[in-house]
């Protein structure tokens, strides 16, 4: 895996870290000033006003030279989440060492993206119902007293990735394996969440889970095991590694609903379900489709038959290919996003991006084709827009079909009306565009190339 450039240095490593005090100094800086704009008052010094907490890759110890920091700001009550996403981003642009930053606060799980210093970092948002924070303990369910779903949503990271590190039997085992499993998702397009395949928090379950099953197994044996098993799971049988807790009926808990399809009528609907540990439990894997769990599968049958028969030292390259639309795809349905300034761009395509598995959910109906989103956005050059990205979607005829015979123009306007309806449309007006057309292979390479 060192041929694959999957750990990171020594050095890279505590410019992480420095960072992260950085980035924790500054959100306890804003918040005291908040603080005394409402009170007209300093805040008191012995507690902590704002506190930074890390998970996912970087928390668990498997983080690769590209990844990103997946990071919780836990702030009082009296910071809305408003003022986050809006205030503090704004706080944050007045330093030099933030070159990009961009909030998506109406996401299921609202999120500021920002480069600080080189280093990218995925900020969620957990407002307590205390004035002055601190934790000694982040897996204390009275740590969810009071919080408006977001903030369960956004905290519950933190305390999965604390319930799950302390089930893995070989932790050294885990995270070999782990970083293979990460960079081989991410190059065969089934790493995203909000496109609707499994996100980092789903595949680690995946991986612990098997851990627990073969607690003495050295990694290239897990791994063996880890496309077996998956390969032939019955879904939607859920994954769980943990005994999903009954919600608490307390005051101040809002009545947490735990993921319970006896229960709970939404999650009969959940096609791969795959179960966090920590109280409230939630499915990590709401958004996958039936579009998205065709290609999944497709990829675990794929990786498992390369090990069951080659046998060779290359094999785990070849499981490593990186997938590519113009291989497989004589159909493309490109999706152009456009802005005329850096900061609309950016905002505009995360927001478009988190909601393009409506699209291709309102395309599953249609019985003439198959699909197969790539979560991969292609720089590219458009006259008359200074930023310009496209994503493609590659479309598979049934056999007797042809190009002529296609047509997905109901749904595709049907997305068009409800982006072009939507308030972050109406709020950026000319600034910024959205075209979506159905192109061949040929067209579509010829635009990913140009940059």
């Amino acid at each position: 895996m060192y041929k694959l450039n999957l750990y990171e240095s020594v050095a890279r490593y505590k410019e992480r870290r420095s960072v992260l005090i950085k980035l924790n100094k500054l959100l306890k800086h804003w918040v005291n000033e908040r603080y005394e704009k409402l009170t007209g008052t300093e805040t008191v010094k012995q507690h902590f006003s704002a506190k930074i907490f890390t998970f996912g890759s970087y928390r668990l110890g498997i983080i690769s030279p590209n990844s990103d920091i997946d990071a919780l700001c836990v702030v009082p009550n009296f910071i809305t989440r408003h003022e986050f996403f809006v205030q503090f981003k704004n706080y944050l642009e007045r330093f030099d060492e933030i070159t990009f930053i961009k909030s998506l606060p109406d996401a299921y799980t609202p999120i500021m993206k920002l480069t600080f210093s080189g280093i990218d970092i995925d900020l969620l948002l957990a407002s307590l119902a205390l004035q002055n924070v601190s934790i000694n303990n982040i897996l204390d369910n009275n740590i969810l007293k009071f919080l408006d779903d977001k903030s369960a949503r956004s905290i519950n990271g933190c305390r999965v990735n604390e319930v799950m590190f302390r089930l893995i039997p070989n932790k050294a085992a885990f995270v070999t394996v782990a970083r293979f499993i990460k960079y081989w998702a991410k190059v065969r397009g089934i790493y995203s969440n909000v496109m609707g395949y499994f996100g980092g928090v789903a595949w680690m379950i995946l991986i612990t889970k098997i851990c627990q099953l073969n607690p003495d197994l050295l990694p290239n044996r897990l791994l063996e095991k880890f496309y077996e098993v998956y390969s032939d799971w019955k879904w939607p049988k859920a994954v769980k590694i943990f005994a999903v807790e009954d919600s608490i009926e307390e005051y101040g808990f809002r009545n947490y609903q735990s993921w319970n399809p006896r229960i709970n009528t939404n999650d009969c609907s959940h096609l791969m379900p795959i179960i966090t540990p920590a109280f409230p439990s939630m499915n990590t894997t709401h958004n996958v489709s039936h579009t998205t769990m065709q290609v999944i599968k497709q990829e675990f049958l794929f990786a498992n038959e390369i090990l069951k028969t080659d046998k060779s030292v290359n094999r785990w390259m070849k499981l490593v290919k990186p997938f590519c639309l113009e291989e497989k795809y004589n159909i493309i349905l490109a999706i152009f996003v456009n802005a005329d300034d850096q900061q609309s761009y950016s905002n505009w395509q995360g927001w478009v991006e988190s909601k393009v598995r409506f699209l291709f959910k309102s395309i599953e109906e249609y019985e003439k084709c198959e699909l197969r989103p790539f979560p991969h956005w292609f720089d590219i050059i458009l006259n008359n827009w200074n930023f310009s990205c496209l994503l493609g979607i590659g479309v598979e005829l049934k056999k007797s079909d042809s190009a002529e015979c296609i047509n997905l123009e109901k749904p595709i306007q049907e997305f068009l009306y409800f982006i072009n309806k939507s308030n972050e449309r109406v709020t950026y007006g000319d600034k910024v565009g959205l075209r979506i057309k159905i192109m061949s292979v040929e067209d579509f390479i010829g635009f990913t190339k140009i940059k």
